[in-house]
């Protein structure tokens, strides 16, 4: 059902820019709250879940152009996420778990990864360009991290 519901909001902002953000909202808020792990702690053995997966499916396949704000997946557990060839324009993952998730082709412009655990996260071809990286934080291969504002940008 929740599968279903999601392919549903899906339609929804394909169809109409104005109910886009929203969806996003809602999409990013479900996320959020269904990527922690069990109250146990124990992770099961499909991770993320297959609704969650979906979920970030669809706000990967959003049209950034009508959102009008950041998506927020601030503390996200995105571990071993597939994320290949996701549209994360301006996503806000502050402190999201990114352990050994797939972003291949991954579109990450202005992205904020500050406190982030990308931890064999696959960057192979992500454009990060002007991501906020953290300083301290290794930086992918090809990139370097402008001092100054954080952002990452290609090396020379």
């Amino acid at each position: 059902m929740r599968i279903g519901g999601i392919y549903a909001l899906e339609g929804i902002a394909l169809d109409s820019p104005m109910h886009h953000p929203r969806v996003i909202e809602v999409l990013t808020a479900f996320i959020r709250e269904h990527s922690r792990a069990p109250a146990d702690g124990v992770k099961p053995t499909q991770w993320p879940f297959p609704d969650v997966q979906v979920a970030l499916a669809v706000v990967g396949r959003r049209k950034a152009e009508h959102d009008n704000r950041a998506m927020d997946l601030t503390r996200a557990d995105l571990t071993g996420a597939d994320l290949t060839g996701a549209d994360l324009t301006h996503a806000n993952l502050v402190g999201a778990n990114l352990v050994g998730a797939d972003l291949t082709d991954a579109v990450l412009l202005g992205a904020n990864f500050t406190d982030a655990d990308l931890t064999r996260a696959d960057l192979v071809d992500a454009d990060l360009r002007g991501a906020r990286w953290r300083e301290g934080a290794q930086v992918p291969g090809h990139w370097i991290r402008d001092d100054k504002s954080g952002r990452l940008k290609l090396a020379h």
